[in-house]
């Protein structure tokens, strides 16, 4: 920790002199001068060495920047990786105090890591572009058991994946050949001198892993393992480049521009050998997003390459607070995993804390050993037929179909497959009604200006079950767009945004009210009745449907296509309207009691307090 502390004065003696991205530069290129004097591997004169740098009576800056030179000029592989003239840019006094600080610290592999880590969570969003968390890297290496051949990263950052791969066979007394690329020239000097730092032999080039990929020996280079946490939805990839591919990664198909997901993802199937196994961090988006990345996707089902899928916490990088999934690829599954895919849930097994969220290393180990072990575990850890994969849909919440659901009985044990196996007839919410998405809304400042004919109704102004009409905001609309998102009574107005599920069933109008896009309005057919299907959504049933849909990161949404394909009870038109009517006495029977309830006790209350010789200082505004 004393050492840690010094790195930390290092890059306080530079603190407003130059910015944060330049000091990391600065002071991992001074560490890196420091820590060459005992690494064989290159080639450090004497006059080099940073014994000769601190001990000479020349100017530290010179002297520095001097010894810098002649160690690129010995070690070509090792030009670029050094910040030399943002140190030549600095003042002497400032080298001076930096180097002072620098040499007092001991250079291990620990402490440089340490500091990389550091870095990501002080610099935030900027600086944690590069770093995969601490506890997905020491997760990946064990959970496909890699202990000897060959590692490769596409999008290798600072090599944590790589270097973590490489620790992990180093424990079990053997060793990997690690290969990495990295697009970015300040990452990849980062990567460099971690990995020489870390000890291991390695290739690591920079460059386009999509465009321009490095290891290619007449036909892409093929690896035992690949390990990727390649950027999330990267956009203007190079898509139009795709379709003349030089190596064939694209052979499932060409992804879009605006997201390279599946890009990365056919890369590191090319880049795997015949036996080889892969393990990506991606979005949960990869898992269900449609167009080309959903063909692609059922490609890859169809052909058997996906071994598993791993739900984790959200808040685990420094990046984003959305949750991840690992995704793991296999080309030769064993015969009792073949034409199956394994999810595993594990997005509520975290230690949380204020800043990112961390796997415990029982949370790990409880990953690896469902995945490893090939175990089913109630909600947690199950295997689907390729068959039964729905749509080319991956969402883990689709496949645990026994779950924990709130309701008005409080908190029950809901089965999707006893519900949907049952013999009682069903039919799809969309072969009911018509399933509409509500309207785009301006901003809420432009709303408070607005004075049209027709009411806005947004999240807040449905409160429990009921439309809040004396808080609406007007809206200025052109009447043929508004006619899309006009709202009628009898329509049933579900929230698609957010965790909280509102539900409320319109009554009869005197007004135009229009629809917010934070709605799906659901249009019973004219033999439908509103209340049974409004009762059927409230239900346990209805509740898992709503929560195992919503999909999203930081806020949860619903999309039309998802309320369309919940499965409704089919049931004659004559007891639906009686069912329906039912539900609504319930409703207004609970309403009644509680209202007679709250007025008996206001009205104790109030006795009392007049007891207390109150009553005479305060009067009731409103009717007791």
């Amino acid at each position: 920790m004393e050492d840690l502390n010094g790195v930390w004065k290092a890059f306080d003696v530079l603190r407003g002199e130059v910015d944060t991205s330049t000091q990391k530069k600065i002071v991992t290129s001074t560490m890196m001068v420091k820590f060459l004097e005992g690494d064989d591997r290159f080639k450090v004169p004497k006059l080099t060495k940073w014994s000769n740098i601190i001990f000479s009576n020349q100017e530290l800056k010179d002297k520095l920047v001097k010894a810098i030179l002649d160690i690129e000029s010995k070690n070509p592989e090792l030009k670029g990786l050094f910040a030399i003239q943002e140190i030549m840019d600095l003042d002497d006094k400032t080298v001076e105090r930096l180097v002072s600080l620098i040499n007092k610290i001991q250079i291990t592999p620990k402490l440089f890591q340490d500091t990389l880590y550091f870095l990501a969570s002080q610099e935030g969003k900027a600086g944690g572009e590069s770093i995969t968390p601490n506890s997905i890297t020491t997760l990946l290496p064990p959970l496909l058991n890699i202990k000897s051949g060959s590692v490769y990263d596409g999008t290798a950052g600072i090599g944590l994946l790589l270097t973590e791969a490489a620790k992990y066979a180093n424990k079990h007394g053997q060793s990997v050949q690690l290969f990495g690329q990295e697009i970015n020239p300040s990452t990849y000097a980062l990567g460099k001198m971690n990995l020489i730092i870390q000890g291991f032999d390695f290739k690591y080039v920079l460059g386009d892993t999509l465009l321009e990929p490095a290891f290619v020996e007449g036909q892409l280079k093929k690896f035992d393992y690949v390990l990727m946490n390649f950027p999330f939805m990267l956009k203007n990839w190079g898509s139009e480049n795709a379709e003349y591919d030089l190596y064939n990664r694209y052979k499932y198909g060409i992804p879009s521009n605006s997201n390279a997901d599946m890009a990365f993802i056919q890369h590191a199937l090319a880049s795997l050998k015949e036996d080889g196994k892969a393990a990506l961090v991606v979005t949960h988006g990869t898992l269900f997003r449609g167009g080309a990345d959903k063909k692609i996707r059922q490609a890859l089902i169809d052909e058997d390459l996906i071994e598993a899928v791993i739900g984790l916490p959200q808040n685990l990088f420094a990046t984003t607070n959305i949750p991840v999934v690992i995704l793991i690829l296999n080309k030769n599954k064993s015969s009792e995993r073949k034409g199956k895919i394994q999810f595993i849930n594990a997005q509520d097994h975290v230690e949380k804390s204020r800043g990112q969220n961390i796997l415990r290393l029982e949370d790990q180990e409880k990953i690896i050993n469902a995945y490893y072990n090939a175990e089913e575990i109630k909600q947690y850890s199950m295997f689907v037929s390729i068959e039964d994969i729905e749509d080319a849909n991956l969402n883990i919440g689709n496949y645990f179909t026994v779950d924990d659901v709130e309701s008005i009985f409080g908190e029950v044990l809901v089965n999707k497959n006893a519900y949907e196996n049952s013999p009682e007839p069903k039919v799809s919410m969309k072969q009911l009604a018509k399933i509409i998405r509500g309207m785009n809304t301006p901003p809420k400042k432009e709303l408070e200006q607005q004075d049209g004919e027709y009411q806005l109704l947004q999240l807040a102004d449905v409160q429990d079950g009921k439309i809040q009409f004396e808080q609406l905001n007007a809206i200025d609309l052109d009447p043929e767009k508004a006619n899309a998102y006009e709202v009628i009574e009898g329509d049933i107005l579900l929230s698609s945004r957010g965790s909280a599920i509102k539900i409320a069933v319109v009554p009869q109008l005197d007004r135009k009210l229009v629809a917010s896009h934070n709605f799906i309005i659901i249009r019973p057919n004219n033999d439908v009745n509103s209340y049974f299907i409004k009762s059927f959504l409230e239900s346990p049933i209805g509740t898992y449907y709503i929560t195992s849909k919503q999909k999203g990161t930081a806020v949860t949404v619903l999309s039309v296509k998802d309320i369309e394909s919940i499965l409704v009870p089919k049931i004659d038109a004559d007891i639906q309207r009686a069912l329906g009517k039912k539900f609504l006495n319930a409703d207004n029977e609970l309403e009644d009691a509680i209202r007679l309830a709250k007025e008996k006790y206001n009205a104790n209350y109030y006795d009392l307090y007049e007891k207390m010789g109150l009553t005479a200082a305060f009067q009731a505004v409103t009717k007791l």
